[in-house]
């Protein structure tokens, strides 16, 4: 499993990913942290990549996975925690097949 961080969450938080045995790319890493959500979703598509957002457009977006992290004005270490109790749900989503999960409160 691979996820691509959107620009709206920090890029330590692949650290969260990488820790499970995910791997991890910020779009600033790949040099997307300006471009349009349509050509993130693009990059994403082609390489079979999971969408990690805050941004709730992605979720109406044909072929795209997306973890929607509806966490909104929290730090991040709050962030963490959250992903880190719904682990289980969220691992066991992706890996049989699932297209969205909802992170948040």
């Amino acid at each position: 499993m691979n996820v691509l961080i959107d620009q709206s969450l920090p890029a330590s938080l692949g650290d969260f990913f990488r820790l499970r045995g995910w791997g991890a790319t910020h779009v600033r890493d790949i040099r997307l942290k300006e471009a349009a959500d349509l050509r993130n979703e693009d990059v994403a598509r082609r390489n079979d990549w999971i969408v990690v957002s805050k941004d709730a457009d992605f979720r109406r977006a044909d072929g795209i996975r997306f973890l929607w992290v509806r966490l909104d004005n929290v730090g991040e270490a709050f962030r963490v925690q959250q992903l880190n109790d719904e682990w289980p749900e969220i691992d066991t989503l992706f890996r049989s097949g699932g297209s969205l999960y909802e992170l948040g409160l």
